[in-house]
């Protein structure tokens, strides 16, 4: 009787690991465990069955994240991130599910934990004390399973997810490491040396340069279905409001560097000019010399402000950017309900920067770094905009529209669901900023809009890559045309031939397109 329930419980581990494979296949790494511990003597074997069923749930772990990341965020695991990463899980729970429900999530998830270390032990030590009472029949069980391995290795019916990720992820961290020696050097030169400091950014010397990441807004969202359906038609409807305001869009795309996560490795590497796809890259950034934009236009003469409303901590790294005034959430004066994870509306957001920044008389030209937050998930609750921008107030407006959409756990629980839902939110943020640019864009404003990184792969589906919209807004053409010389096309949707550029480009062609060559487009200007 005792062997038929070790037998079960061998059986039932065999099961539990395998779920952490993205296809059916029989786990190689319970087996292995199995065969050491009968390969081993048995005093040896018992306290080997130990740390052998600790690194047996470490490898199902790390198994079971590499699915579930591929699966939900549409990128592969990195440990090296995503362990970083978990206390902003935790925030997002908090800020997305009840307190009652995140609680019994978490506990739940140890529960799980501790249930599969015992059963591991359990059957490693079961088959330890086998081993001991009966050492005929366990050379014949090692000499067994070793060649049931070697033949479903053969066939192959067996998969080492766990130790193959793990390799994996070793792989991955030596070629970060040669990805951020490459990066080192970049940083000791400046490419844009060959300018001289006092006339970089001459042709923007007295325009408002507004640069606008809206969350999770990807390439997938104009592409696929059954999102495009929505944005589409409202990029149409501000393409016909800006033309009707006086406005020229030209619209192209940007390689983001992330994708699914991760915002701020878009913003730096826009900031800064070099591309950010990893953690420790960024933090080498934050540690160099390097120029940002916010520096670039400082020297040129401009304000320089960043309105981050998803900032809810210290955040030193703001030190490296170099802003004049930053606004973080407890900065921005908002009074109104928070709409799950997200802190305020985008249009709050927007209203801020335009009262305490553009609005104001006899002030320097402003650069601004702006977050917009609303497409953020989990997309629910959704508000809407307000069409009198005065109305908008400390924000206690939009406490009618805290309650309008299900709750997330509900639109998470459906694919389906979950694309209507980002689709909506998106909409949201694309509509507030057409309002924004009718009444506030002018002849001294250059609006630069762009995507952070493409959705979860939830949302987008497989294979969606990492492109952004790009566009650019003026009422004055002159501001416009380097954009179109560089491949974007006439219009808020990008057409067929609307060139793609690595965002870290940005920087750099920004810089040079209204630096000594531009001095004939001021004129221009007049």
């Amino acid at each position: 009787m005792r062997g038929l329930a070790w037998l079960g419980a061998a059986l039932a581990l065999l099961f539990l690991f395998g779920l952490a494979t993205p296809a059916p296949a029989l786990p190689i790494e319970p087996l292995l465990a199995l065969l050491a511990v009968l390969a081993l003597p048995p005093r040896a074997a018992r306290v080997a069955a130990y740390p052998l069923a600790l690194l047996l749930v470490v490898l199902g772990l790390v198994a079971l994240a590499a699915s579930r990341v591929q699966g939900v965020l549409g990128r592969p695991l990195d440990l090296a991130l995503d362990l970083r990463l978990l206390p902003a899980l935790g925030e997002w729970l908090k800020g997305t599910l009840p307190p009652v429900q995140a609680i019994a999530l978490v506990a739940g998830g140890l529960a799980v934990l501790l249930a599969l270390c015992a059963l591991a032990l359990a059957v490693l030590r079961g088959a330890a004390s086998w081993r001991a009472g009966n050492p005929a029949a366990r050379r014949g069980a090692a000499l067994g399973l070793a060649a049931a391995l070697g033949l479903a290795a053969l066939l192959p019916l067996a998969k080492a997810d766990g130790i193959g990720e793990v390799a994996t992820q070793w792989r991955r961290g030596a070629e970060t490491a040669r990805t951020l020696a490459r990066l080192g050097d970049a940083l000791a030169e400046e490419p844009l040396a060959d300018i001289p400091q006092g006339l970089r950014l001459h042709g923007l010397a007295d325009v408002d340069v507004l640069v606008v990441f809206v969350e999770s807004y990807g390439r997938s969202a104009l592409d696929r279905d059954p999102v495009r359906a929505l944005i589409r038609p409202r990029l149409d409807a501000f393409d016909a409001a800006v033309a009707e305001a006086g406005l020229r869009a030209a619209s192209g795309w940007l390689a983001s560097p992330t994708v699914a996560g991760q915002s701020w490795l878009a913003h730096g590497t826009l900031m800064g000019g070099l591309r950010l796809d990893s953690q420790p890259a960024y933090d080498l950034l934050l540690r160099s010399g390097r120029l940002s934009l916010s520096h670039l236009f400082e020297a040129a003469g401009h304000r320089t402000v960043t309105v981050m409303p998803a900032i809810v901590r210290p955040w030193p790294e703001a030190a490296w950017f170099g802003f004049d005034r930053t606004y973080f959430a407890a900065d921005m004066g908002y009074q109104g309900p928070a709409y799950d994870w997200v802190t305020m509306p985008d249009q709050y957001t927007l209203s801020v920067l335009q009262r305490r920044e553009l609005a104001p008389k006899d002030r320097p030209p402003v650069f601004a770094e702006v977050a917009l937050v609303s497409s953020h998930a989990p997309w629910t609750p959704i508000a809407e905009p307000i069409d009198d921008w005065t109305a908008v107030g400390d924000g206690r407006v939009f406490e009618r529209w805290a309650g309008n959409g299900e709750p997330p756990a509900v639109v998470w629980s459906d694919t389906a669901k979950l694309r209507a839902y980002y689709a909506r939110s998106l909409d949201y943020s694309l509509a507030v900023l057409q309002g924004f640019a009718e009444r506030y864009v002018g002849g001294r404003t250059l609006l630069l809009i762009l995507g952070d990184h493409q959705p979860a792969g939830r949302v987008t589906g497989p294979d969606a890559g990492r492109e952004v919209p790009f566009h650019v807004l003026s009422a004055d053409p002159a501001l416009v045309a380097p954009f179109l010389d560089w491949g974007l096309t006439p219009g808020m949707t990008p057409g067929p031939t609307a060139a793609s550029h690595p965002m870290e480009a940005v920087r750099d062609r920004l810089v040079r397109a209204f630096s000594p060559a531009a001095a004939p487009v001021a004129a221009s200007r007049g």
